[in-house]
């Protein structure tokens, strides 16, 4: 039972990696595209993230929660870029989480094995 406990401790440790990146300049690829989350800091240290936004014009812009089925507190807000020192996106982290997985699996594969030759000893005793 602990190694069943175990095992779903560290599959979802796994699903919750990721990590911001900074992105130098919102080149054409990140403009205008799927939304993304930003994480914003303007001058003096202030910072905001901002859910599902895409780049239009000079600033970030959120898309409203009913085209994304993602739920947010308050309407949609927008930044200007001119205001922005610092932009970090979010990224998934798919190798973590892969690896995770991976290694949840050689993990559960073990402990069946474990399980299977302790049963097998166990009965001809």
């Amino acid at each position: 039972m602990s190694h069943t406990i175990a095992l779903f401790a560290l599959l979802g440790g796994a699903g919750c990696a990721g990590r911001w990146m900074r992105v130098g300049e919102l080149n054409a690829e990140l403009r205008d595209r799927y939304p993304r989350d930003y994480r914003v800091t303007f001058r003096g240290d202030s910072a905001v993230v901002l859910l599902d936004a895409v780049a239009r014009n000079d600033s970030l812009v959120e898309v409203p929660s009913d085209e994304t089925g993602r739920a947010r507190p308050g309407p949609p807000r927008a930044v200007a870029l001119a205001d922005v020192v610092r932009l970090e996106t979010w990224q998934q982290g798919g190798e973590r989480v892969a690896g995770g997985v991976s290694l949840g699996l050689v993990a559960a594969l073990v402990a069946a094995i474990a399980i299977i030759a302790t049963s097998l000893g166990g009965g001809g005793s």
